[in-house]
Parts: structure tokens; C-alpha cells; sequence
């Protein structure tokens, strides 16, 4: 969920970058919640006016539909209500976009 939420909002190069504003309350763990790969999971941003369509096409293919919050600003926000407690993730899209781009670079050795 994170580095999805991550790749969404700042993890490109030459694009616009986007904010967002996220809660989201769980029964799993932090760690689980935030990277787990178990269970198929989309994230879809859309207009609020596409809300009742995107509802219906969830509930037409039995999927279940959370609301996380709201796009737009330069941070990406994320309070995550969890087994453990609360955590709260704020992060400056520019910021996020800097440890991104070069990473695997640094990340072995090379300049980025």
C-alpha cells in the first residue's frame, strides 16, 4: 500500500505530482497493513462526482470498496489506524520524489 501510494503521488519522473490526504483503520499490523503483498488490493483515485459510479461497478463485482481520503496539496498523509496503535506517515512530495529518483543507483554504489 505504501509504495503504491508513494509511486501514485511522486514516483515518476516528468509528471505532475499529487498529493493526497489518507486514513485507513485495520485489524492487521502496521508492517502488514503498510507492505504486505498478501491479498489482491487496487488503489484508484477518481473525481468525487465518479463516486456513486465506481461504488456500483465495486458492488457489481463483489469487491469491497474503502474510502481513504482525498488527492491533492504536496504532501502525501497517511494516518493508519492499526492492530498496534496509530501510525502517521507526512511527507513532502519533493522530498519523496528525491529518495526515489537515483535510489537503486545509491543503493549499489553508483551516482546518481
Amino acid at each position: 500500500l505504501l509504495v503504491a501510494l508513494a509511486e501514485c503521488a511522486a514516483c515518476h519522473p516528468g509528471k505532475t505530482r499529487v498529493g493526497a490526504t489518507l486514513a485507513l483503520t485495520t485489524d492487521e499490523d502496521a508492517t502488514r497493513a503498510s507492505f504486505g503483498e498478501g491479498g489482491a488490493r487496487v488503489l484508484v483515485s477518481y473525481p468525487p462526482e465518479a463516486h456513486a459510479a465506481v461504488e456500483a461497478t465495486c458492488l457489481g463485482a463483489g469487491a469491497p470498496l474503502t474510502v481513504m481520503g482525498k488527492t491533492g496539496g504536496d504532501r502525501l498523509a497517511l494516518t493508519l489506524n492499526h492492530s498496534g496503535g496509530r501510525t502517521r506517515i507526512d511527507l513532502g512530495l519533493a522530498d519523496l520524489h528525491a529518495a526515489w529518483d537515483g535510489a537503486l543507483e545509491r543503493a549499489v554504489g553508483l551516482n546518481a
